[in-house]
């Protein structure tokens, strides 16, 4: 499998993350995006994109 693009985190500590946000916005909705994040374990959670609840 080939991909156009993919994601490297890393978190230094508990005071680096992301904003919840939609990938689908910046890479397309068709794409596949590989990603791996390293550093400081860190939640991970989604949102409902029009409710704004976990």
């Amino acid at each position: 499998m080939e991909f156009e693009v993919a994601m490297y985190l890393y978190y230094p500590d508990e005071n680096y993350f992301a904003h919840h946000h939609s990938d689908q916005e910046t890479s397309g909705y068709n794409t596949i995006l590989p990603s791996i994040s390293l550093g400081e374990v860190r939640k991970f959670n989604f949102n409902n994109k029009f409710s704004k609840q976990e």
